[in-house]
């Protein structure tokens, strides 16, 4: 009786006590499994091409390898609102002066005028005909005017890399790119001239996101953005 009795504690307790060794050992976070479900050439990060094979794969519900215009609603009606989560996340961060993770009375009073003041700037640019109603061919007209504005900016990006003019930006290209980029920031950023960059000079450089030199307002909020999220 005592020998079966020992045995079932085995059978039972055993089990319990190495889930919290194996739990430790699959301690991902939610960031790091969507990374390496992502990442198929395992380089480390997720490119852009993934990013959208993976959206891609997550809303095509009936598995066609396309996505119909249905789920292509879908995806776009979930990617607004995860950017508008994003969005407020960053405003909130912003406006929480004394970094205690919450909003005090002033600080939500702010946040929720920048919030209406952000909406107001954007109802004024799509409202053509300033009726105070965005109607549906005015949103239309603003989406298309944005698209077209990215593929522009796209587009100069691709002639200022492409060196040899075969319509496409090649790796050597792009690492050409990036290296003319981290010249000019050295050039830009290096106040005392002695040919490396020193400890304020990087940090001026990484929140330096157009190369002209200088922090501006909007650089300098979304440094301080990053440094916070670390």
């Amino acid at each position: 009786m005592r020998f079966a009795a020992t045995l079932l504690f085995c059978a039972f307790a055993l089990p319990a006590l190495a889930m919290p060794a194996a739990a430790q050992e699959d301690g991902q976070t939610r960031k790091e499994k969507r990374k390496d479900r992502l990442d198929k050439n395992n380089d480390g990060k997720v490119g852009k091409r993934e990013r959208r094979r993976g959206a891609k794969k997550k809303f095509d519900k009936d598995k066609d390898g396309k996505l119909s215009e249905g789920e292509r609603k879908e995806a776009r009606k979930a990617m607004k609102k995860r950017r508008q989560k994003r969005m407020r996340r960053h405003l909130r961060k912003r406006f929480d002066k004394d970094g205690d993770g919450k909003l005090n009375p002033a600080e939500k009073a702010a946040f929720e005028a920048a919030v209406k003041a952000r909406r107001a700037k954007h109802k004024k640019s799509a409202d053509t005909n300033g009726d105070g109603k965005i109607s549906k061919e005015e949103r239309k007209a603003a989406r298309k005017a944005h698209h077209a504005k990215r593929k522009d900016r796209r587009a100069k990006r691709k002639d200022r890399l492409d060196k040899n003019g075969d319509g496409k930006v090649g790796k050597g290209e792009r690492k050409a790119g990036r290296k003319a980029r981290r010249g000019k920031k050295k050039e830009n950023w290096d106040k005392n001239e002695d040919g490396k960059l020193g400890k304020r000079e990087r940090r001026g450089a990484r929140a330096d996101k157009n190369n002209d030199g200088k922090v501006g307002k909007r650089e300098r909020r979304r440094a301080r953005h990053r440094r916070r999220d670390r």
